[in-house]
This record gives C-alpha cells, sequence and structure tokens, in this order.
C-alpha cells in the first residue's frame, strides 16, 4: 500500500459563526488549532485553506474577523510550535505566489498565522508550507468545490453545514476524487479506512476453501 501526498481543507458556514456564542466560538477555534497546528499543518488532513459558505459578502468579513481574532488568542495563550525557518518559508510562499497572481496578503501580529485571500478557492499545493500558511475564499454553493475535488484531496472539514448537506451534495455530483467529509476538530483523527482504503481489507491475506 502506497500513500500519496494529499491537500486537505475546511468549509466553514459565514452565517454559522456569526450566529455562535462565546463558548461555542472558541470550542470551534480550539478544534482548528489542533487540526491545523499539531503538525505544523504538514498532516495530510490539516486544513490548509478555509472555503467561506456564504451569499453575504459582508457576512463573510465579519465571519473571518471573529474567527481569526479569536484562532491569533488561541494561539498566544498557548504555542504555536513555530519556528524562524517557518516564517521565512511562509514569507517565500506568499511572495512568490504574489508575483503572478493577484491576491490580498494578510499578516497577523505575530506571524503564527498568514492568510493569503483569492478571487476564486484555487489548490496552490506546491506553495503550501505548512506553519500556519491559509488560503481564504468564498463560495455560495457547495458546487463550487468540483473543480477542486480531485484525487489529491484527502479531508474536507467542516463547520456549520449538514452531513445531510454533504451527503446529498456528493450523491448527486458524481464528485471524481476526496477521501473524507469530517466536522472540525476530526481532521486528524485516523480511521481504519483512510485515503479512500479499507487497511484491515488490503492487509490481511484471505485463504479461500470451495
Amino acid at each position: 500500500m502506497t500513500f500519496a501526498n494529499k491537500y486537505s481543507f475546511a468549509v466553514i458556514d459565514a452565517q454559522s459563526i456569526l450566529n455562535a456564542d462565546d463558548a461555542q466560538l472558541r470550542s470551534l477555534v480550539d478544534a482548528f488549532y489542533n487540526d491545523a497546528y499539531w503538525f505544523a499543518q504538514m498532516a495530510c488532513s490539516s486544513p490548509r485553506m478555509i472555503v467561506w459558505l456564504s451569499r453575504n459578502r459582508h457576512g463573510v468579513q465579519q465571519a473571518r474577523d471573529i474567527f481569526w481574532l479569536l484562532l491569533q488568542q488561541r494561539i498566544e495563550a498557548g504555542d504555536s510550535g513555530l519556528d524562524m525557518s517557518d516564517y521565512v518559508n511562509k514569507r517565500v510562499a506568499v511572495d512568490s505566489l504574489a508575483l503572478h497572481e493577484q491576491v490580498q496578503i494578510e499578516q497577523s501580529s505575530n506571524n503564527d498565522i498568514s492568510r493569503v485571500w483569492l478571487p476564486k478557492p484555487e489548490i496552490h499545493e506546491e506553495l503550501q508550507c505548512g506553519a500556519g500558511l491559509f488560503f481564504e475564499s468564498v463560495i455560495v454553493e457547495l458546487e463550487e468545490l468540483l473543480p477542486l475535488l480531485s484525487r489529491k484531496i484527502q479531508t474536507i472539514s467542516y463547520a456549520g453545514i449538514s452531513r445531510e448537506r454533504w451527503r446529498n451534495f456528493l450523491t448527486k455530483s458524481n464528485v471524481p476524487g476526496i477521501d473524507r467529509v469530517v466536522p472540525i476538530g476530526k481532521a486528524l483523527d485516523f480511521d481504519y479506512i483512510w485515503d479512500g482504503f479499507d487497511m484491515p481489507e488490503m492487509l490481511m491475506r484471505e485463504i479461500k476453501v470451495l
């Protein structure tokens, strides 16, 4: 069995951030912190992009302001685990992208969070160095994710979107590739089914008796 290098991202309904109380928000941010920073964002299932789901652009900006401020506070209360080389790698990656595309670059106060706003969701796997580098974009419907969902996509973590909505989307859309859809906070949970493989079945030798 071989496991390819894959890419993962998160989808968050912006209105769910605006509707949440303080305890719910901090619980979500803590879960996202665990998904992103436990392995310096370099696990194959760690979110490297956040796609905001909303019809209201103003609401998206409000949700972003709340979310990133709380994540910054969460990092300051603990430890990002990053070092100087991580900060340098992020700067090089962001500047490389800005040379070729129209993007909006936003920096946190202490460089533990680096954000790049994209006009539309795109996978920039070649520039992803982890260490708290997040691409961001917005969609109105889940169907706008379809151009992203190649076999390279491992995990979509989500918040504010029902499991039934995901099931309906995946059932009717003939998705070319994706392995897992899990709530934020579960991205790093290992399961016996991984990258679409049932590992016990793949690893066992079967003896057939007729």
